[in-house]
């Protein structure tokens, strides 16, 4: 469940991504000088002499952090998750090339309730339904979009003010991922 979480909430340009492959593949050359560009970044930032004074520093910095909060501090902060893992979202929210930004437009692609069902209902699609919308609540965004097809992120958080921001935003994302929306950033 935990990994689950976060992978149901990240998806793929496919448009951009088949476009990047037809590019690799067409073109020996930019392969070839990406695989080099990897090689040297791999020597220059995972070398044994780049990684151990990176890890020193990693450890003073935490000692820091530890030394510097009061015994208060570190139990009033709220757990969303179980407490021997901490929050996927936040553990990797630096991973992604991009996140959906307010200033994003998502479109509506599947206008047919019957397809929206039978992919709201692939078993694949919903591993770790405690961190999206309830049922109703994906509906809810589904007709705001149908109402107006191409919408701001911001539009439908301002349409949704009762509503959880980040379980808006991860629904929002695995709408796209499961192909229901799309969206241009």
């Amino acid at each position: 469940d935990y990994l689950a979480a976060i992978q149901q909430s990240t998806a793929v340009n496919i448009r951009e991504l088949t476009n990047a492959l037809k590019t690799l593949i067409n073109n020996p050359e930019q392969r070839h000088q990406m695989g080099q560009t990897a090689k040297e970044r791999a020597k220059s930032v995972f070398d044994w002499v780049k990684i151990i004074p990176a890890y020193e520093e990693l450890w003073s910095e935490l000692d820091k952090r530890r030394n510097s909060e009061k015994p208060q501090q570190l139990t009033q902060r709220k757990q969303n998750f179980h407490p021997s893992h901490l929050d996927p979202f936040s553990l990797f929210m630096e991973f992604p090339t991009s996140e959906l930004s307010r200033t994003d437009h998502i479109h509506l692609e599947v206008k047919n309730w019957d397809e929206i069902i039978k992919l709201l209902k692939l078993k694949i699609c919903l591993v770790y339904p405690e961190s999206l919308l309830n049922f109703e609540g994906i509906s809810q965004l589904i007709l705001k979009l149908e109402e107006y097809p191409c919408q701001t992120v911001k539009n439908i958080l301002d349409s949704m003010p009762r509503t959880n921001e980040k379980k808006i935003l991860r629904t929002i994302v695995w709408l796209i991922k499961i192909g229901v929306c799309s969206h241009n950033g």
